[in-house]
């Protein structure tokens, strides 16, 4: 299952693709020296997930626009527009030392006529290799990653490959011309005058695909309304689920100021909070979205205190569990803050979050993709919300393509069987599911059927499963960790991809806060696993195979008879 030909640390997954998102991490250790970031593991890995790991060809941007406009400890990092570029800038003023400002700045790259005489450049392939990059002091290469993680805005590795094919033999350069401030008063090199580009490379635009997987989506998301169905137009595609999360935010923040926090209800992913607390104006954050919580919720709000936003994930990752959704809709409608719900887990084909939220967030890159070979995301209005029209002039008005074309082409390729796939996966997670909860290793399955079925019942659809995503709850650390060492699949980041895939998540993304998250019964001692598309059969042998390898060591300690 899952076979593959090398998953030694830092194998890319899937083997062999040179845009996976994914890495091989087949041991508990691994999982530790990552989150610890430990030069064990840095130093092996050429390519993540993107927005933790910049990939290979990326670095190679770097390295060769360093070579070029840098002097002695600079470092830069390479972004697709102006606008995203400005985000990193103003967010590196403000929170560097004052003394490495100086070195702050965007350096602005395009075609230049004087340089690429031999070639012709269509409109799109001019678009896109006209990017900027943010320069600063070595030093500040952490801050300036923060940026680059949470928000999800960075140049994706296929644009990378595009640019650098083209800035190596001299086809591209920094822009000669006038000096141009940025509103936070970092220098721009260049015009980007017309006369400095060719007149009309041949890049596909993207426009098609992109409208493509607009309607996809809206069709999708439309199942259970078809009085009402969602727009195409009401969808808006982004380069990573993370980067639509941060459009999100700041959409909400620019509407209704940056006054009110948001309200994360339950865990959700682990970069969606530091985009809020980050970016935005902060939170209230009530993980175990229990019902004693929305009774605190309830009270503080009685109290006049006043919220934009609430912010949640159903299915939440990694437990599984879902909020009571029909109660806080109540509750947004009594006191005016917006419900914002992120379906990736449970996705379009399981759960329908309209039913509740004004808008959705959903990472392309996870199930809708499958391949894990390229980032994506996306946010859905909902056109019966009140809030419709407000928020869609904001998106109608504010919003820039991002989203690089071969990107889009891929995932609009990827997706074409996306509800085949998440019924193949639901199918085959419900069997583990069943398996595991009876096997005497395991201490506690998480999954939708098996935990707060009634409450996910609010969410999910007449047709609709439980989702591909399942922890496995341990009865001690170290039996976790033998298990997860002898698990003959897949080990890595991501989820939703066609291949199962175990992943030591708790540890992964919440090491620096295990104690807080343990009351809200997340635990060290838990395998997430992602269920793909393999012959079920298959698949119960290979986590069989692991779990009896737990209960031989118990025997061996005398645990069992």
């Amino acid at each position: 299952m899952s076979a593959l030909p090398n998953t030694e640390l830092g194998c890319v997954l899937p083997y062999g693709i040179p845009h996976a998102i994914s890495s091989s991490l087949r041991r508990w250790k691994y999982i530790n020296w990552w989150a610890d970031k430990d030069e064990r593991i840095v130093s092996k890995l050429t390519s993540d997930y993107p927005r933790f790991v910049i990939h290979i060809l990326v670095r190679k941007l770097r390295a060769s626009i360093v070579d070029r406009y840098c002097v002695p400890d600079e470092d830069c990092l390479p972004f697709p527009t102006m606008e995203t570029a400005t985000t990193c800038i103003n967010f590196l003023r403000s929170n560097t030392a004052t003394t490495c400002l100086d070195r702050l700045r965007l350096v602005h790259i395009a075609p230049l006529r004087s340089k690429a005489e031999k070639l012709s450049f269509d409109a799109s392939a001019i678009r896109w290799t006209t990017f900027w990059v943010v320069v600063f002091h070595k030093e500040d290469m952490k801050v300036a990653q923060q940026v680059w993680q949470h928000r999800g805005e960075g140049m994706s590795s296929r644009q990378a490959e595009f640019c650098l094919a083209l800035l190596e033999p001299g086809y591209l350069a920094a822009v000669e011309g006038a000096k141009v401030k940025s509103e936070a008063s970092a220098e721009v090199l260049g015009n980007g005058g017309v006369s400095s580009i060719l007149d009309p490379v041949i890049l596909p635009d993207g426009k098609d695909v992109m409208a493509t997987m607009q309607r996809r989506i809206a069709a999708l998301a439309s199942v259970d309304r078809r009085q009402t169905p969602v727009l195409p137009d009401d969808v808006f595609l982004y380069p990573s689920g993370m980067s639509a999360i941060a459009h999100g935010v700041d959409a909400l923040c620019d509407i209704h100021g940056r006054d009110k926090k948001f309200i994360i209800f339950g865990t959700t992913y682990s970069d969606t909070r530091p985009v809020i607390e980050k970016f935005g104006p902060g939170s209230v954050y009530l993980g175990g979205a229990s019902d004693a919580e929305l009774d605190e919720l309830e009270l503080r709000l009685k109290l006049g205190e006043r919220f934009t936003a609430l912010v949640c994930e159903t299915p939440g990752n990694p437990m599984l569990t879902s909020p009571d959704l029909v109660r806080i809709k109540k509750m947004s409608e009594d006191y005016g803050f917006l419900m914002v719900i992120d379906e990736t887990v449970g996705t379009w084909v399981n759960v329908d979050a309209l039913k509740f939220a004004d808008m959705t967030f959903t990472s392309l890159s996870k199930s809708f993709s499958g391949a894990c070979n390229v980032l994506g995301g996306c946010i859905v209005i909902n056109n019966l919300s009140p809030a419709y029209e407000t928020l869609r002039k904001h998106f109608t008005t504010n919003y820039i393509n991002e989203y690089f074309p071969l990107d889009a082409i891929v995932m609009e390729s990827n997706s074409r069987d996306f509800v085949s796939r998440v019924r193949r996966m639901n199918s085959n997670a419900a069997t583990l599911a069943a398996f595991l909860v009876k096997h005497i290793a395991v201490k506690e399955v998480r999954y939708p059927a098996l935990v707060d079925q009634e409450k996910y019942g609010q969410i999910r659809r007449p047709t609709g499963g439980n989702s591909m995503l399942l922890s496995i709850i341990f009865h001690k650390l170290p039996d976790a960790v033998l298990f997860y060492d002898h698990l003959e699949c897949s080990k890595g980041a991501t989820l939703g991809t066609n291949f199962t895939l175990a992943n030591a998540f708790v540890l992964m993304a919440m090491k620096p806060k295990l104690a807080e998250v343990k009351k809200f019964g997340i635990v060290e001692e838990s395998v997430r696993v992602s269920v793909g598309l393999e012959d079920p059969a298959q698949i119960i042998a290979v986590f069989q195979k692991a779990l009896n390898i737990v209960v031989e060591s118990w025997a061996q300690m005398g645990m069992v008879s």
